[in-house]
């Protein structure tokens, strides 16, 4: 193979003098300093140029040897700028690169234009140039595999024409792998989108959750509101003044048996008479059966289990029931049940019969309720 190349090469030096002849040129021998290390670049590009016609065979050791000539043709710009001239222009350079790679492959073949390989030169030609470009094309792989990694799997030593073919089985696992790599780093990609839109949705469950969680809360405190309001509503309305029907208190100021008791108190009482002969009072539908003209009525006008509840009663009745009791005394009398529980009534001065009706007339209108007692 490699003697095909070169026989190939060896055509293109006959016809390679006119390829360039109205170019732009490099007069490297006028140099005075740095012509020697432009010329080194020269030579190694034109080399690097010959051998990357091989990517007719193989594209990656073609493209490898292309990136060695950009490198060779760099230090011939760098060395014109040492020397202190203008940076040498593209077209320069590849003029430069051509004139070199045809005097390569002239100096491969016999006789200086002819076509039969001279084996001796190709020697000469190949120690010449890993002596002059082995260190250079060493310092431009190693700037190729900073950028190209892939093409220096398998590198191809400066004077080789082909890859051997181990190298090249190496080539070949080595793209595998890179592909199952490049495989694993597209599935990792995904399952890392996946975890964020899975993080994301976690987040937002928590933030539902803290909503709910407090929505939960505020729910408590509106039952707990609703069932207060519920067990307010469900007394009688005169509750929150200590006066209920019968003038009793309920929610644990006076025991919900208290009127019962009381009644069951005035039962048993009988028809005993008062101390001055006029028999107790006994309220039918709101009627008592006693002279107009006497005060020998009492108007009970509540009743508390607590002492300091019944003054604040009174205060109450003070305030709401103003005309009808305005002028009457209301005193506060303890007592006992039936089942000896203490109970404190707010009683009203001995009334005549018209005054006590007038008296709990006001009460009902105002709300609340009034109970006749028998003077005694």
């Amino acid at each position: 193979m490699a003697r095909v190349l070169y026989k190939f090469l060896a055509v293109l030096a006959g016809i390679g003098g006119s390829l360039h002849a109205a170019q732009a040129e490099l007069r490297l021998d006028e140099w005075t300093r740095y012509g020697s290390l432009a010329e080194q670049g020269g030579i190694c590009a034109g080399f690097a140029k010959i051998m990357e016609m091989q990517n007719v065979i193989d594209g990656d050791a073609g493209r490898l040897w292309l990136e060695r000539r950009k490198y060779a043709g760099a230090t011939v710009r760098e060395a014109s700028l040492m020397e202190g001239l203008p940076a040498a222009t593209d077209s320069e350079i590849n003029t430069l690169v051509e004139d070199y790679a045809m005097w390569l492959v002239t100096n491969l073949v016999t006789d200086g234009g002819g076509t039969g390989l001279d084996e001796s030169a190709h020697e000469r030609t190949g120690k010449m140039v890993a002596d002059l470009c082995g260190t250079l094309f060493t310092q431009a792989d190693a700037a190729i595999n900073q950028n190209l990694p892939e093409l220096m799997a398998c590198p191809q030593s400066v004077t080789a024409a082909t890859p051997n073919e181990s190298c090249t089985a190496g080539k070949e696992a080595a793209t595998a792998l890179r592909e199952r790599i490049a495989a694993l780093d597209q599935k990792t990609a995904t399952l890392k989108a996946e975890n964020a839109t899975l993080k994301a949705e976690m987040d937002r469950l928590k933030a539902e959750a803290t909503t709910l969680k407090a929505e939960t809360g505020r729910l408590k405190a509106e039952t707990g509101r609703l069932r207060t309001d519920l067990a307010m509503r469900a007394r009688p309305a005169e509750e929150d003044e200590g006066l209920v029907d019968d003038g009793l208190v309920d929610d644990g100021l006076v025991d919900n048996n208290l009127a019962e008791n009381e009644m069951a108190e005035n039962d048993t009482a009988g028809d005993d008479r008062a101390d001055d002969g006029v028999t107790a009072a006994h309220a039918t539908d709101g009627e008592v059966s006693l002279p107009a003209s006497k005060p020998v009525v009492i108007a009970q006008l509540g009743s508390y289990q607590r002492y300091e509840q019944a003054v604040s009663g009174v205060a109450i009745l003070r305030a709401k029931i103003t005309g009808a009791i305005a002028d009457i005394r209301i005193d506060i009398a303890e007592a006992r049940l039936v089942n000896d529980m203490p109970v404190f009534r707010l009683l009203t001065q001995p009334l005549t019969k018209a005054h006590s009706n007038r008296v709990c007339a006001a009460m009902r209108q105002a709300g609340f309720s009034c109970m006749l007692r028998g003077r005694k």
